[in-house]
């Protein structure tokens, strides 16, 4: 079994925070009352925005139901939608026990029931929306198939949000590589090329970056971040220069397209 490396807690505290805070309007507005985020990396790699930081720390930290367990593979590339309690019954019995389990402990010491999972696959990782209701939800099922615009929405709202928070958790995953992966096989199907590696972006920038993609001007974003309109035009072509783009709609679209915003 390989052992998995795992990233400061400290870092997911910051981070669950204004995830709970994105989800809020949700969790008044339905019986959803959790929502994870997870990103899932070819070379096993995941990246993780819990709004429950206590849920994230057992599932990972301490009880590791699923860290073995390379995610894209337990689902055909064809599902979107899934009701989690019904699929894992279909996964290997070592797998579905695992998962089982983990759902259990989610139910039981967390009141996170009735997990439904959106699934957006790239070329470079999958992605992984997770909510969860009360123990006490009438028919889950029919609730989320009656909220699939809502959810479909929310899923869209939540990636342009946490934008910055997206980003920093890719900086410092929560599970480190732990696959060996073929890069011939992943330049032959998924037309993988080093020129696709992401810039580093530093904390200042991903504040500018994410007002900027939520559509505040120069002007508007000094006086959000307590800098100068001159400082903001700085990183802006700092960043034109870095990513070669002539202009801000370019600079943006193409941080877009690097870091799935949307």
């Amino acid at each position: 079994m390989v052992k998995k490396n795992f990233t400061d807690i400290k870092l997911a505290i910051q981070l669950s925070k204004p995830v709970r805070e994105i989800c809020t309007a949700l969790f008044n507005q339905t019986c959803i009352n959790s929502f994870s985020y997870s990103r899932v990396f070819p070379d096993g790699s995941r990246s993780e925005l819990w709004s429950d930081l206590l849920a994230m720390e057992h599932t990972f930290l301490k009880k590791r139901y699923i860290c073995n367990f390379y995610t894209p593979d337990l689902y055909d590339v064809s599902e979107k939608f899934l009701f989690l309690p019904e699929k894992v019954k279909v996964f290997s019995k070592n797998v579905s026990i695992n998962y089982l389990q983990q759902l259990a402990d989610q139910r039981m010491m967390f009141n996170h029931d009735n997990a439904f999972i959106a699934i957006n696959r790239h070329n470079f990782l999958v992605e992984y929306f997770i909510f969860y209701t009360s123990q006490n939800c009438k028919s889950p099922l029919n609730f989320y198939l009656n909220h699939i615009v809502q959810l479909t929405s929310f899923i869209q709202e939540f990636k342009q949000q946490s934008a910055s928070l997206i980003l920093e958790a890719d900086k410092n995953k929560l599970i480190k590589p732990w696959r060996i992966v073929d890069k011939c096989k992943i330049n032959k199907i998924q037309g993988y090329n080093d020129s696709k590696i992401k810039p580093y972006i530093t904390p200042r920038e991903l504040q500018i970056i994410d007002c900027t993609i939520k559509g505040n001007t120069a002007k508007e974003t000094a006086e959000k971040l307590g800098i100068s309109f001159r400082t903001v035009e700085t990183y802006m072509e700092n960043m034109k220069l870095r990513f070669n783009c002539k202009r801000k709609s370019e600079l943006v679209a193409k941080l877009i397209t690097y870091y799935r915003f949307i």
